[in-house]
């Protein structure tokens, strides 16, 4: 499945400055029933950057990623993907004039994947309709041009030969792996990982984490959210520390593993050896 060596110091170091910024929070803030999540988040990621978000549970990070697609509405501050607008909003929790309509946000939807941790696909369709559904009713595709699209992307994800199946009849490994073609199919510049692996047997964790490998190498945009800390040092680019939902620290691999700046992130990270 690997395309090409996977260096990941290669990687950590690799200059995306000059590259446009594909995510762009503004001090951005969340609550739930009077308990902030997110507490005045301001971030970039650029284009080709892998960018791991680790921490406790109840941090911050998946309603980050939520918050990211409009999945879950901000309460303040400002959320673009791409340079589209996806939440805006002021003081009082009033909406700015550049906040995007149903339609603009639905468009621009189109354009950020999102992998989440319980696979989603839909149980009456086969492997190659669950795939080529989106690209059809959204994008309008031709069915014969979704269908070769997503024989190829089941080939990228190693199940060439499962076209045909009924997602009940595969592994939770597989039905992972089909959601991330899934998605792919959309041909999004970012794609958002919730705790993909969480839900799967051990022995099925490493096909779908070689499948996200092989899109770093490929040079996707990605935000995962994960607690295999062996992964996200080998696959970002960047790791992002949350607790309290504030940025605690974010810096490369190398620094935030071997040298961590915040005496939380060393605890943190101790107990997660």
């Amino acid at each position: 499945m690997i395309v090409a060596s996977f260096d990941p110091e290669a990687r950590s170091h690799a200059d995306t400055s000059g590259r446009p910024a594909i995510v762009e929070l503004a001090g951005v803030s969340k609550s739930f029933h009077g308990t902030v999540v997110l507490d005045n988040v301001s971030l970039e990621v650029r284009a080709g950057e892998v960018c791991t978000l680790i921490g406790p549970s109840g941090s911050g990070k998946t309603t980050l990623l939520r918050c990211l697609n409009g999945l879950s509405p901000i309460d303040f501050g400002t959320v673009r993907v791409n340079g589209n607008v996806i939440s805006s909003i002021g003081q009082g929790g009033v909406a700015t004039p550049g906040n995007p309509t149903e339609r603009q946000l639905a468009k621009a939807r189109q354009d950020i994947g999102f992998v989440f941790q319980h696979f989603n696909l839909f149980p009456h369709l086969t492997v190659l309709d669950n795939i080529t559904l989106a690209p059809r009713r959204i994008k309008g595709m031709a069915r014969r041009q979704a269908e070769e699209r997503a024989h190829e992307l089941l080939k990228l994800v190693s199940l060439g030969d499962k076209a045909g199946t009924m997602p009940g009849n595969l592994s939770g490994g597989q039905k992972q792996r089909v959601a991330i073609a899934r998605t792919l199919a959309m041909d999004p510049s970012l794609i958002l990982f919730d705790e993909v692996t969480s839900a799967l047997d051990p022995e099925r964790v490493g096909e779908v984490l070689d499948v996200i490998r092989d899109l770093a190498i490929r040079g996707m945009t990605m935000m995962i959210v994960t607690h295999e800390m062996r992964f996200a040092r080998q696959v970002s680019s960047r790791i992002i520390f949350m607790e309290g939902g504030k940025i605690i620290e974010d810096g490369p691999p190398a620094q935030v593993f071997d040298a961590p700046v915040s005496p939380r992130t060393r605890l943190f990270l101790s107990r997660s050896a």
